[in-house]
């Protein structure tokens, strides 16, 4: 990296760890306020007079889109100075303020429309079911969980529809004898195009269920034009690394944990979320209503397990990353490693290379750029 990029980058992370502390304070002293104020409940007590339906559903789905415009309007400000005063200034940000209120308010429309189909699912099957529905709901995670981690390598790429066959040629080859001797037999190997991410994990990744495919992004290959391109070896280190994550299978173990998560969440929550003292905390003394409970259940009264919880699977998403990096040393790619890692980075600005390790820890599900770089066991020339 070089001096005036390492210099951009980081003003751009110390600029940005500023701006969310500040944003981080406000929210604390909203969200205080409208706790204490009991401004909650009488924003219940205002839409449910003047409901003439007397409806909880149609009730809840107006409180929740009132609260969700008031947090809107809160936000507001804090996302107009990051995108046209804090990035703009670092020279990050060309969006016009038409194109950002046009995205800002298609997005509050369908998230508008979606919650409030939500609201009145959960709580229509809540009145006739009763409490078991988190089990169905907790089987029907698990359902999904299970395809989208298997999938979502490729949900997450650019333009999915860019996907194309890898050429016939020497890398190939080698990419096949590589996967062939250590028992990963590839269904295809594919090329994805249109991707500048920064994330080695973008650049070559598994996918499939019962087959694996493998694709391996056309922004590093070493092909003339390409400025980031990457040799071989290079290359075949990435592939390496993600080798380490099916040999180890980090897929099924960070899956089975993910579910025994969710369903102590879903036993925690199934015992509080319609406690009295939960309702009476929040300014509701004479009614509960099912969705409420169900929302300052999971905003609040569930944080300190949520944070636990959260902590526990980012340092186990750590974990496998640097067991993933000592597959493919074992492998004999210690070095092409951390060239390959080096050579990514430098495409993406937004990333300071240098963080505090607990900071690191805390909040990254992979370590950053220098502490993949010690653990492969140099820093030089970084």
């Amino acid at each position: 990296m070089s001096p005036d990029l390492f210099k951009l980058s980081r003003e751009f992370a110390l600029a940005s760890l500023e701006f969310h502390l500040a944003r981080s304070v406000i929210i604390v002293v909203f969200s205080s306020i409208m706790i204490n104020g009991e401004y909650m409940s009488r924003i219940w007590s205002y839409v449910q007079n003047k409901n003439v339906y007397e409806s909880e559903i149609l009730t809840s789905c107006i409180w929740l889109s009132t609260l969700s415009l008031i947090t809107t309007s809160v936000d507001l400000p804090f996302d107009l100075y990051y995108t046209f005063i804090l990035e703009r200034s670092l020279g990050f940000n060309d969006i016009t303020l038409k194109g950002f209120l046009r995205a800002l308010i298609l997005g509050l429309i369908i998230t508008q429309i979606m919650s409030i189909g939500v609201v009145g699912i959960i709580v229509t099957v809540i009145q006739h079911v009763g409490h078991h529905v988190f089990i169905i709901i907790w089987l029907f995670l698990c359902i999904i969980l299970s395809i989208s981690i298997s999938l979502a390598p490729l949900i997450k790429a650019p333009i999915p529809t860019s996907l194309i066959e890898f050429p016939q040629g020497n890398l190939k080859n080698k990419i096949e004898t590589l996967c062939d001797g250590v028992g990963l037999h590839l269904k295809n190997v594919e090329m994805l195009l249109n991707n500048t991410s920064a994330n080695e994990h973008e650049h070559v990744f598994f996918y499939g269920i019962f087959s694996q495919y493998l694709v391996v992004s056309a922004y590093i290959l070493p092909i003339p034009h390409l400025q980031n391109k990457l040799s071989e070896q290079e290359i075949l280190a990435l592939i390496g690394h993600q080798l380490g994550h099916w040999f180890n299978n980090h897929i099924l173990k960070k899956f089975v944990l993910s579910e025994v998560v969710l369903l102590i969440w879903f036993l925690l929550f199934f015992n509080i979320f319609e406690k009295e003292v939960i309702y009476q905390a929040f300014g509701f003394h004479d009614q509960r209503p099912i969705f409420v409970g169900i929302l300052l259940s999971m905003q609040y009264i569930m944080m300190p397990y949520n944070l636990l919880t959260a902590f526990l699977l980012i340092s186990l998403s750590r974990k496998f990353e640097y067991q993933a990096d000592d597959f493919a040393i074992r492998l004999g790619m210690k070095q092409a490693l951390r060239k390959a890692l080096m050579g990514i980075y430098e495409v993406n600005i937004f990333k300071c290379p240098i963080l505090d390790h607990l900071y690191s820890k805390c909040g990254f599900y992979q370590p950053s750029l220098l502490e993949r770089l010690k653990h492969l066991g140099s820093t030089e020339n970084v």
